[in-house]
């Protein structure tokens, strides 16, 4: 799982033919550029959950998706239009709702690999997982724009789709986009990012089903030489950036295999 941030108004850039000297062509956009998180979730089964969506406000109204056209789609508001630690919990009770009829198995837990932001990793998110048979997984700081399927092979054609049919809509009709649209937008644009080939290669690529670690190992640029922990004092520092996070793990994995740890 993960949330996604996206500009109500925020349309595509694009080059036009016009005639020479006249002003650059424009389109309308919502001056307010309000920010809506959308809360994800695909699985290794190929499907996806239907959406959480955080609009800002300080009430919620039913004109912000009359045009839902999934039942099983939640909305919910803050003062900000991003996720706390409450609506994550409420999105880990979506997630418990609409995943448990499809465990092979009562007893066998359902796995939630998720980042490390304060909403996901809290006293009553983790109580709430326990209590439901719920294995949670975190990536490792700085590694999501590696091994977050989601990130990688599923939000840029999701936010491509959403903007294309968001410009199209404010070019013909000269209307900005406001809460009361954005669900149609990003219904249809869910639909072409979310296809079957796309989940399987999202999986597949960051080397998370099927296991496959090289896929992501291999995009790294090997150490020159790995320190001996033995040998040599090595100081460990606050890493700064994800190459440096995964090339640590691996010289500590090294050297604990050689112990036969």
């Amino acid at each position: 799982m993960d949330e996604k941030g996206f500009i109500i108004g925020k349309s595509l850039k694009a080059k036009v033919i016009c005639w020479t000297g006249r002003r650059p062509p424009w389109v309308i956009r919502d001056g307010t550029r309000e920010m809506r998180t959308v809360i994800e979730c695909c699985c290794t089964a190929h499907y996806v959950l239907s959406s959480f969506v955080i609009f800002k406000g300080a009430a919620h109204y039913m004109g912000w998706h009359t045009e839902t056209s999934d039942p099983k789609a939640k909305f919910a508001y803050t003062s900000n239009g991003w996720t706390n630690d409450k609506l994550g919990l409420e999105w880990l009770c979506h997630f418990d709702k609409h995943t448990r009829n499809r465990q092979s198995g009562n007893s066998r837990p359902r796995l939630l690999i998720l980042d490390g932001h304060r909403s996901h990793i809290n006293l009553e998110f983790s109580q709430y997982a326990i209590d439901n048979n719920i294995e949670l997984l975190c990536f490792p700081s700085h590694t999501t724009h590696l091994l977050q399927p989601l990130d990688v092979g599923l939000f840029r054609p999701l936010q491509k789709y959403y903007s294309k049919a968001a410009d199209n809509y404010m070019r013909d009709t000269c209307a900005a986009v406001v809460k009361g649209t954005f669900w149609k937008f990003y219904s249809a644009a869910r639909r072409q990012a979310y296809a079957k080939e796309n989940l399987k290669s999202a999986w597949r690529k960051m080397g998370i089903h099927p296991f496959n670690p090289n896929a992501v190992l291999t995009q790294l640029v090997a150490p020159r030489s790995a320190p001996s922990l033995a040998s040599k004092k090595v100081v460990l520092q606050t890493p700064k950036k994800s190459t440096d996070v995964l090339q640590l793990y691996l010289i500590v994995a090294t050297e604990l295999d050689k112990a036969g740890v």
